[in-house]
């Protein structure tokens, strides 16, 4: 059976409803004008499906947490709670799970109950920048000015984007910029931020034909054209370019940048963006992960081990650097040590399937070379990880165990 007390067929059923939910919230109405797109989602629908998958499986963390997410762009901040609070007890390990939480406890101004979540956040990945941004502004809102500055001056150190609003409103009165050009600048932070990227966009464009001319602009509208709801990859590097010139030690425009240019299968370009970063900030983890992705585009793969290695050493609870150096492990088909590295990676994210799915592969790859005398191969291994991705809700898993039964 694929999740505990179901057989199969119902597994593929909650399966398919959580699916459902996630094509239905996602599906637009291109009929309408961009800008009210975002009205255009099936929200009431999405939770329905969610909700019957929840039924089938009452543990699905996944459908909880994005039946929350929906509750909570329907303004239905107690019922997002709700969810939320029961994703986080079938993984209290998720950060992302913290993070939603307070946001709905912001909805309820409930700012205590924020900081709370957003700290526990911190604490399990004290790179999440958004979390820091958040806190401050729920700091702010009981009156701890310090405490919000504090939490200011971190998100706009990790960030060098000067995300807060008091942080770019000192920025631009050293500007010689005209006023409308701020404004728009103003307007294009705030559109980015509700994750309106075209529009955000548009703003950054006027601002700079009105004559403002800083790194921060150009990143800003870079990191926008990047989004994945645009995907404007060579009009990113366009920007990203363009804040390095004006800012050579700009580690976070080189990093994007090779953000960027990885996408466009730019390998090398972007490994040396992400080697100039790195150069620039030693002991950025995520620096590092990403230039081993890119090896490992090239095939250099033990390159690529050798960049997660020194991720891990910067952050020993990044459970993607584990699940990374596995897989490049694989590649080079050591077997032993890519189920060492998904085993580390599923013990610090329990609910990974992808982890789940490669280790049964890597026990499958490791079963192939093996001498053994007899015919009669023990696959339990590989099953038993390949049944818990497919639980999980990872659809090539449940097809791949079927061949296992």
């Amino acid at each position: 059976m694929l999740i505990p007390f179901l057989g199969f067929s119902q597994s593929r059923k909650a399966i398919k409803f959580y699916e459902k939910g996630v094509s239905i919230y996602n599906k637009r109405d291109f009929s309408e004008n961009k800008k009210s797109y975002a009205e255009q989602y099936n929200k009431k629908a999405a939770i329905a499906y969610y909700t019957k998958a929840i039924e089938i499986y009452p543990e699905y963390f996944k459908a909880f947490l994005n039946r929350a997410t929906v509750k909570c762009n329907l303004e239905d901040y107690r019922g997002a709670i709700i969810d939320y609070t029961k994703a986080i007890e079938l993984n209290s390990d998720d950060a992302n799970a913290y993070y939603l939480r307070g946001l709905a406890k912001d909805g309820l101004e409930d700012y205590q109950g924020a900081i709370n979540d957003y700290t526990k956040a911190i604490e399990l990945n004290p790179d999440y920048t958004d979390a820091y941004n958040e806190r401050g502004n729920a700091k702010n809102e009981l009156g701890d000015g310090k405490g919000a500055i504090d939490d200011f001056k971190i998100y706009s150190e990790k960030t060098e984007a000067f995300f807060n609003t008091a942080y770019r409103k000192n920025l631009l009165r050293t500007s010689n910029s005209t006023v409308n050009a701020i404004v728009y600048f103003e307007s294009g932070v705030e559109k980015h931020d509700v994750k309106d990227y075209e529009g955000a966009i548009v703003d950054f464009t006027k601002a700079i034909e009105l004559g403002l001319d800083n790194t921060d602009v150009y990143y800003y509208r870079g990191m926008s054209k990047y989004h994945f709801t645009i995907q404007d990859y060579k009009g990113a590097i366009a920007d990203y370019t363009k804040a390095i010139e004006l800012k050579s030690d700009h580690a976070n425009a080189y990093y994007n940048r090779g953000l960027a240019k990885r996408n466009l299968e730019d390998y090398q370009g972007a490994i040396t963006d992400y080697t100039k970063a790195i150069e620039l900030n030693p002991d950025d983890a995520k620096a590092y992960n990403n230039r081993g992705y890119a090896k490992g585009d090239l095939e250099d793969h033990q390159g690529a081990i050798n960049d997660f290695t020194k991720a891990i050493d910067l952050n020993p609870d990044d459970a993607k650097a584990y699940y990374n150096r596995g897989y490049a492990k694989y590649n080079l088909e050591d077997y032993q040590g890519a189920i060492t590295d998904y085993t580390k990676a599923i013990e610090l994210n329990p609910n990974d399937d992808d982890a789940y799915y490669n280790r049964g592969r890597a026990k499958d790859g490791l079963l192939g070379i093996q001498l053994i005398a007899t015919q009669n191969k023990d696959y339990s291994g590989v099953r038993a990880d390949l049944e818990r991705a497919c639980e999980l809700g990872l659809e090539k898993a449940c097809k791949l165990y079927e061949d296992y039964k």
